[in-house]
C-alpha cells in the first residue's frame, strides 16, 4: 500500500467523520487546543523490513491545498476542506504533560462513523493522535502509527503540522 494511500485513508477520516454524541466540555489544559487550525504538511516515515528507512514530507499548504480543523470547547471537531462540506466529529483530550498552557505530551482521541471505518481499514483500535501544541508559535504537531499495512514495511508513522490562524 502506498503512502499517498494511507494519507488519504487518514485525511478521508478527518474530514468525513461526522457523528456527533455527548461530551464533557474540555478541561482548561486544553484550551490551547481550542479554535481554527490549517494543515501545513505532513511527513511520512516507514521503515522497510530490511531496514531502509523511506521518508515523504508533503508540504500540504504550499501545494494549494486547504485543510482546516475548528475544535470547540465542547467537544466537536469540525473538519472542512476547500469544495467539501464541513463534517463533525468528536473528539477527547489526554494532557499527560503540560507547560504553562501548551500540551507538550498527550492524545487527541477522533471518534465519528467515518473514523470507525479508517479505524478497522488501518487495524487500529481506536483513532489517537499523539499530540503536542505550542502557543508561542501556534503549532500543533499530530502523529500517528497505522499498524503495519503491507508486508514491505515493519513500521510506519505519519506526522502532521498544523498552524493556528
Amino acid at each position: 500500500m502506498t503512502y499517498k494511500l494511507i494519507f488519504a485513508l487518514l485525511l478521508f477520516c478527518t474530514v468525513g467523520a461526522c457523528q456527533k454524541g455527548k461530551n464533557d466540555s474540555p478541561a482548561p489544559e486544553s484550551t490551547s487546543l481550542i479554535g481554527k487550525w490549517q494543515l501545513i504538511y505532513y511527513t511520512i516515515k516507514g521503515v522497510k523490513l530490511n531496514g531502509e528507512e523511506v521518508f515523504i514530507l508533503d508540504e500540504y499548504k504550499k501545494n494549494g491545498n486547504m485543510l482546516f480543523w475548528k475544535f470547540l470547547d465542547n467537544g466537536v471537531m469540525r473538519a472542512s476542506e476547500a469544495g467539501i462540506s464541513p463534517a463533525e466529529s468528536n473528539w477527547k483530550l489526554n494532557v499527560e504533560e503540560l507547560i504553562g498552557m501548551n500540551i507538550n505530551k498527550g492524545k487527541l482521541t477522533l471518534t465519528g462513523s467515518h473514523a470507525e471505518q479508517v479505524k478497522t481499514a488501518l487495524q487500529l483500535d481506536e483513532l489517537v493522535y499523539f499530540i503536542e501544541t505550542s502557543s508561542e508559535i501556534g503549532t500543533m504537531n499530530l502523529l500517528v502509527y497505522p499498524n503495519n499495512l503491507s508486508s514491505i514495511y515493519s513500521s510506519v508513522s505519519i506526522a502532521y503540522t498544523y498552524e493556528k490562524i
